[in-house]
């Protein structure tokens, strides 16, 4: 998505499509809230990993034919209608739900997990691979520089990012925007820790981390030239709520960067 005003401005948004992104799925929401559902003797196997990749594909390809039918109505009006309801009942949901199990299934899984499966920069987000032969290494500083490019960041900027995960683009932006003053919100202890050390280590002293479940997220107003978010708004229920706030942390003038 592009940037849209701060406050005093005509809020807006406009898609800016960031070309064909192969991602891995991820559980994000569809447009029916997803059900716990108890422990299987499939989710057992899984778990030790004692299925082979063959059957774990099977698996994928029919629950999402299940969704695309459980989410296709008989008629476009039918289907708008029922967009409409979902988007109804977000309207009265907090900002982010299930705060705590987000947490306990990654956020504060130990951060060597993360350096043994992610890239150098620990992006926990999709790359972007312009000719398909470039490494994970590649990938990732093309699509922090991509970001940065869509976003208008420049030197000199106070920048917010929501949602900074284990702190690419934080740590990306405080290296190339010296003079700019960087703030992340992640929701867990060990990111936080992480970038922080990161910081000290390279020397960077225009960033800092802030801990905060998004229910609760709240700062100065008027603040930011800046706020982005890299791939945490679909994880997020009540989105006029949130975007109410951005809308209140920018200055006048500021922009909102938003992908999703």
């Amino acid at each position: 998505m592009a940037a849209a005003p701060g406050a005093g401005s005509e809020a807006r948004l406009t898609a800016t499509p960031f070309h064909d992104r192969r991602r891995d799925l991820k559980h994000h929401s569809g447009l029916a809230p997803v059900r716990p559902h108890p422990v299987t003797m499939i989710d057992s196997l899984l778990e030790k990993n004692l299925l082979p990749d063959a059957v774990i594909r099977l698996g994928i390809r029919r629950l999402l034919a299940q969704r695309l039918r459980q989410e296709t109505a008989a008629t476009a009006a039918d289907q708008a209608a029922r967009l409409e309801a979902f988007a109804a009942e977000l309207r009265t949901l907090p900002i982010a739900i299930n705060t705590r199990d987000s947490q306990a299934q990654h956020y504060e899984v130990p951060t060597a997990f993360f350096q043994h499966v992610l890239g150098p920069r620990l992006k926990y987000s999709c790359c972007w691979f312009e000719r398909g032969d470039e490494s994970l290494a590649e990938g990732e500083a093309a699509m922090l520089r991509l970001c940065a490019e869509r976003a208008r960041l420049a030197d000199g900027q106070e920048i917010l990012e929501l949602g900074c995960g284990w702190g690419s683009l934080s740590l990306w932006l405080a290296e190339h925007f010296p003079h700019s003053r960087i703030t992340g919100v992640s929701h867990s202890r060990t990111q936080k820790e992480f970038i922080e050390a990161e910081a000290r280590r390279r020397g960077f002293a225009n960033l800092s981390i802030v801990t905060c479940d998004m229910n609760d997220f709240d700062i100065a107003a008027a603040q930011f030239d800046r706020v982005v978010s890299i791939e945490m708004f679909e994880h997020m229920k009540n989105w006029p709520r949130l975007l109410a706030g951005i809308a209140r942390w920018l200055k006048p003038g500021g922009l909102f960067f938003l992908h999703i």
